[in-house]
């Protein structure tokens, strides 16, 4: 006859239902911790990101600086004749000027690109037209007025260095000057009298408390550019 033998209660083989309790909460108590540790490590990103935003500028917009509205001397040039020659058909070029007035954008300074003032000549009325392109390009004719002295001028073909080209060559030569004066003023003038040999870009930087003092000028000669 087989004796049969049970098993103590506190045996290993078969664990009680507290110990099972107590593993699952210690799982459960270590998921929890890295739980922590993680949601720790996330705010810590995105504090740092958020950080990192209010101290990175905001990237500058590529626009550009100097609109291609404003135009240059030669750009004016053809609607500014065709107002003087409705008037009378043998308009003649006496000369083109602008002014860049304080505050200066040195952009439109450089780019040679203002509002712009032209002369004409009409023979048969002896009268000088002043004819005004703005800045926006809008194109006026400003007034006439009696010249009894028939000026000598020369003729506008010869015309082949726009005020894009010498300002700039002005402001490599003055702007250093131009940046440190309280308020600059800047006058470029083109002018066709004969006595000047050829058609000739002069420029001129004065203050306006003192008008009467050039500080830097350029002088250029229009048709081959070079300087006089």
């Amino acid at each position: 006859m087989q004796t049969r033998v049970n098993a103590p209660a506190n045996s290993s083989a078969d664990p009680a239902p507290e110990d099972d309790v107590q593993v699952e909460w210690i799982v459960a108590a270590g998921l929890g911790g890295l739980l922590v540790i993680a949601l720790f490590v996330i705010a810590g990103i995105l504090v740092a990101r958020a950080r990192q935003a209010a101290v990175t500028p905001p990237p500058i917009e590529q626009t550009p600086r100097v609109s291609f509205d404003i135009l240059t001397a030669r750009e004016a040039y053809p609607e500014a004749l065709e107002i003087a020659r409705q008037v009378e058909a043998g308009a003649q070029l006496v000369s083109a000027a602008s002014a860049w007035t304080p505050v200066i954008n040195l952009e439109q300074l450089r780019a040679g690109r203002s509002g712009w003032t032209f002369h004409f000549y009409l023979p048969s009325r002896a009268e000088l037209a002043t004819v005004v392109v703005d800045l926006g390009g809008e194109v006026s004719m400003v007034e006439t007025q009696l010249w009894d002295s028939l000026p000598l001028l020369i003729e506008d073909d010869g015309w082949a260095l726009d005020s894009s080209q010498v300002m700039p060559r002005f402001f490599d030569q003055c702007g250093s000057l131009v940046e440190t004066l309280p308020e600059p003023l800047v006058e470029a003038r083109l002018s066709a009298a004969a006595n000047l040999g050829r058609l000739h870009w002069r420029v001129t930087l004065i203050e306006v408390d003192n008008p009467s003092t050039v500080l830097c000028e350029l002088n250029v000669d229009a048709t081959t550019g070079q300087e006089r």
